[in-house]
């Protein structure tokens, strides 16, 4: 009996591992190259990596000029500047932060879901269905 009521909490274990593997797996590789986005972050996470400046020399701006287009928040810029800190550059670690990110995303639907339901089968389900969700799965990828 004790094992059938761990089985949940398990369950939330496993589906953690299967995430990274599958999200993580052929990230160099899926999509073909990086898009015009990537690299844009990329660019100034880097540099920030590098120096604290963005690409425009600004110190630890608020918001980045992206693509010559929009204003974009730092999260991603910052959040990719901690990888690259440790990692070289390369598209595998450009594209790793995002895999992070769609992690956190699963693991907080499953708390939600959770808290709100005392339903931790329900809960394990639901990250499921996220993780595998077709257009959360790209826009994991792409962050």
């Amino acid at each position: 009996m004790k094992i059938i009521g761990q089985l949940p909490k398990l369950s939330f274990f496993i589906l953690l591992l299967l995430f990274l593997l599958i999200y993580s797996l052929f990230l160099s590789r899926t999509p073909v190259h990086l898009n015009q986005d990537e690299l844009g972050f990329a660019l100034n996470a880097q540099s920030i990596a590098n120096s604290a400046r963005d690409e425009n020399n600004r110190f630890m701006p608020l918001y980045f000029w992206h693509l010559g287009e929009m204003w974009a928040t730092p999260v991603a810029t910052y959040f990719s500047s901690l990888f690259l800190l440790l990692l070289p550059l390369t598209e595998t670690t450009i594209r790793l932060p995002s895999v992070f990110v769609g992690l956190i995303s699963t693991i907080l639907i499953y708390l939600l879901i959770k808290n709100t339901t005392k339903n931790r089968v329900l809960a394990v389900l639901t990250s499921i269905l996220l993780a595998l969700t077709p257009s959360f799965f790209i826009h994991s990828r792409l962050m």
